[in-house]
């Protein structure tokens, strides 16, 4: 019995489209989980607003 060349692996493996169906899976997956625990849209608008003010500095803590 030989060892199977890259080539035949990678066809016996399902090659890239295997990898890529992996990775597609994977991530709609923890796009899901990441969706219902921020709050759905209005957590992540809420999010992106807080990440938006810290960059430009519009949220100062009172003096």
């Amino acid at each position: 019995m030989r060892e199977l060349t890259r080539v035949e692996a990678d066809q016996t493996a399902g090659g890239a489209l295997g990898v890529v169906f992996l990775v597609a899976v994977g991530g709609g997956i923890v796009v899901s989980y990441a969706y219902e625990k921020l709050g759905g849209l209005e957590g992540i608008k809420r999010g992106i607003k807080r990440v938006a003010d810290t960059i430009t500095g519009s949220e100062r803590e009172p003096e």
